[in-house]
């Protein structure tokens, strides 16, 4: 390697971690979604953008477990088309990242072009809440009981200015269609012993994963032994955790394909999650590193070949 060190540090907040990128104080660093058009603008930083073939991606996680509304698949598909996701991707990622509609990405050798996207729909969302028991009175989605739909969505850490968005998106897209929902922000540790507890009482929590490049690995966050620690919302169908066996018994690129993409068309139609977006991956770094060459892989598959640019 051309680098004798790498000193990493720690800040308490993504603003202050690229305001320090800004300022020359760190060579590298995090550049908010809505900052990228002014750090290409910056003359001792180099931006870097890449589709990559291990996405971020987001996703609105829905309580599957018995006693919460989104229990019920219709009232997870009368979500899934409230939420005008491609706005979400447009206004909050500001063009840095695409829909997604399955667990893969379309980065992914795996990734199914034929699983339901549930588009934009507001009529579409009514008329599915109703066959969940809801129908909309004076502006408000109400049940048989006369009780409107309240639901809790959770978010966090509280610093996220992207997350923030995204929650108040949703909040406000469905008070379009008479839900009532109750947002609450949370610090990361508060967040996370939130989303992994036992009994929660969310409704719906704003999440990340990071796609890998061998699909199988991805079999955790749906196994039922995985409750509620990756399993956040509780998911258990057998057939996915079988296809997912299946996939990983063989090296037969062919059929891990199929029983990949089978357990992909069977999550999207059970929908415990509203899949949202993968970002598109951009990195910051001061004009003074050198040999840098972003590709699928990611940015640093040849860190051993960077080095710093001798200045006069």
């Amino acid at each position: 390697p051309n680098l004798a060190s790498y000193t990493i540090e720690i800040v308490p907040d993504q603003d202050i971690e690229y305001q320090k990128l800004k300022s020359g104080e760190t060579d590298t660093g995090y550049i908010p979604p809505e900052k990228l058009e002014e750090a290409r603008t910056l003359d001792n930083v180099s931006v870097y953008e890449w589709w990559t073939a291990a996405a971020s991606w987001r996703y609105i996680g829905l309580n599957m477990r018995e006693g919460f509304a989104t229990h019920d698949i219709n009232v997870r598909h009368g979500l899934n088309y409230a939420i005008d996701k491609q706005l979400l991707t447009d206004e909050v990622m500001l063009g840095q990242a695409k829909r997604l509609c399955s667990v893969f990405p379309d980065t992914s050798w795996v990734y199914n072009p034929d699983v339901p996207c549930y588009d934009f729909d507001t009529e579409q969302a009514l008329a599915t809440f109703t066959e969940a028991g809801y129908t909309l009175q004076d502006d408000k989605l109400v049940d048989a009981n006369g009780e409107q739909l309240t639901l809790k969505l959770i978010y966090g850490p509280n610093t996220s200015k992207t997350r923030e968005l995204i929650a108040v998106s949703v909040q406000d897209m469905l008070s379009d269609v008479g839900i009532n929902v109750e947002v609450q922000a949370l610090e990361w540790a508060s967040f996370l012993d939130a989303i992994h507890a036992a009994e929660p009482d969310w409704d719906l929590f704003i999440g990340g994963w990071r796609a890998t490049i061998e699909p199988h690995i991805m079999y955790t966050i749906w196994a039922e032994e995985s409750i509620p620690d990756l399993n956040s919302v509780a998911y258990i169908n057998k057939d996915v955790e079988q296809l997912f066996k299946e996939g990983g018994a063989t090296y037969d690129t062919a059929v891990r394909t199929q029983k990949y993409q089978e357990a992909q068309m069977i999550i999207s139609e059970e929908s415990p999650y509203i899949f949202l977006f993968n970002n598109k991956s951009w990195s910051g770094q001061n004009n003074r590193i050198k040999g840098i060459e972003p590709k699928p892989l990611g940015i640093g598959w040849n860190s051993e070949d960077w080095f710093i640019e001798e200045t006069q």
